[in-house]
């Protein structure tokens, strides 16, 4: 005997079986599973979606560590899809003017402008001293 006849066999033998008066077995009312169906299927949707926000915020949520070579300065939103950034490449700092076509290089400065934050705290960090709170 193979598992799926065993489960098959244990799963017929556990199910209650409605009876007629008289005698023959009933035919299941489709009405009543539909609400299971139902059920199911919206469980099955929100859990979709559930999973499909969890993966935005995922992606939110991006360490930025200290170690990285190119990281971002500062940004300037000039408009709903053009901003201006200023990136720290290894020592220099370049400016960059961004808009949904293409990204330019406006300037590039041997000295940083800004100094950048280098004491920022990494997510595992942050993670820590919520979790201990």
């Amino acid at each position: 005997m193979n598992v799926f006849n065993v489960c098959a066999s244990s799963l017929l033998l556990l199910a209650p079986v409605a009876v007629a008066s008289d005698g023959s077995p009933a035919a299941p009312d489709p009405w009543a599973s539909a609400g299971q169906v139902a059920m199911f299927l919206l469980l099955t949707i929100g859990l979709i979606f559930l999973l499909a926000w969890l993966a935005t915020k995922a992606k939110a949520i991006r360490p930025m560590g200290g170690s990285q070579v190119i990281r971002p300065v500062a940004t300037l939103a000039l408009g709903v899809k053009e901003k201006v950034a200023l990136v720290q490449v290894g020592e220099k700092q370049i400016l960059l003017g961004i808009t949904a076509q293409q990204i330019t290089p406006l300037a590039e400065f041997d000295e940083p402008i800004i100094v950048a934050d280098e004491t920022s705290p990494t997510f595992a960090e942050v993670l820590k001293k919520a979790v201990r709170s």
